[in-house]
């Protein structure tokens, strides 16, 4: 379930924000190609840190959330993350049984599955184990487990 929409100064809601405050698109300024962040305060008004918020009602078989910068959403498709994510994760906790472990084992091979298919951008990867507590032992292994995120 994707929970937003890229964040690129050629989407046409983004571009049009950009113009207004006085600024081109094509990369903003020519610069970037992220229209939000929370750095790059010398590319203000054009890059503004205000996020986009969505509201999603949780599920049974959630299982994990993937929040995560350009550097990998740029190379790795959500259905590609999503099962880099949940193939990792399952593994790990299958042989570990520690929750913890997996999060960094899913972390750790979507951060190596960007790099693999040549992102240059900084990656930044974080998810978060989103089971509830009564399917802690069951959903891990359940095939019908969904990820969350960022395109996911």
């Amino acid at each position: 379930v994707s929970l937003s929409l890229d964040q690129k100064a050629t989407r046409v809601d983004e571009l049009r924000r950009i113009e207004a405050a006085g600024g081109y698109g094509g990369g903003i300024m020519g610069e970037l190609a992220v229209s939000r962040s929370i750095g790059d305060h010398g590319l203000r008004p054009f890059v503004v840190p205000d996020p986009e918020i969505c509201s999603v009602v949780r599920r049974k078989n959630d299982v994990l959330l993937i929040m995560a910068s350009d550097g990998l959403w740029d190379v790795l498709g959500n259905e590609d993350a999503r099962q880099v994510a949940l193939t990792s994760f399952q593994g790990e906790f299958e042989k570990t049984g520690s929750a913890k472990m997996a999060i960094k084992k899913a972390t750790s091979a979507l951060v190596k599955s960007a790099l693999a298919k040549g992102s240059k951008d900084n990656i930044t990867v974080i998810v978060v184990d989103c089971r509830l507590p009564s399917t802690l032992t069951t959903t891990a292994k359940n095939e019908g487990g969904h990820a969350a995120g960022p395109g996911v």
